[in-house]
């Protein structure tokens, strides 16, 4: 249902494509061009933003996100020098997060 404008955008430019390849000017007049150029722009930042509130609202959720060993450390080995496992002190990582920073980074090298 939200694709609909993106596809009746699409297939408004199914003549332009048609016409493209004779070297003749589809519109008539400037102005035609000109709205047709603003409606796509239009379409990209709204596309823009779309994305940049999904992937905020996918980061925060990646900052609140389950850490791997985290329900060894709660109901796990308890001595009295706090929480252990059988191989000492070891960091653990928060999947989600880690998944999301480097998507982050593949969606910056892209361009997004």
């Amino acid at each position: 249902r939200a694709l609909a404008p993106l596809a009746l955008l699409l297939f408004a430019w199914l003549p332009v494509a048609a016409g493209a390849g004779t070297g003749e000017l589809w519109h008539s007049e400037e102005y035609e061009y000109n709205f047709v150029e603003m409606m796509v722009l239009m379409v990209l930042v709204v596309l823009a933003l779309a994305f940049e509130t999904a992937w905020h609202h996918t980061a925060h959720l990646a900052e609140h996100s389950y850490c791997y060993g985290q329900l060894d450390g709660i109901v796990g080995h308890m001595g009295s020098h706090g929480p252990s496992s059988a191989y000492g002190t070891v960091g653990h990582v928060q999947l989600f997060r880690e998944l999301v920073s480097r998507a982050g980074g593949e969606f910056m090298t892209l361009g997004f």
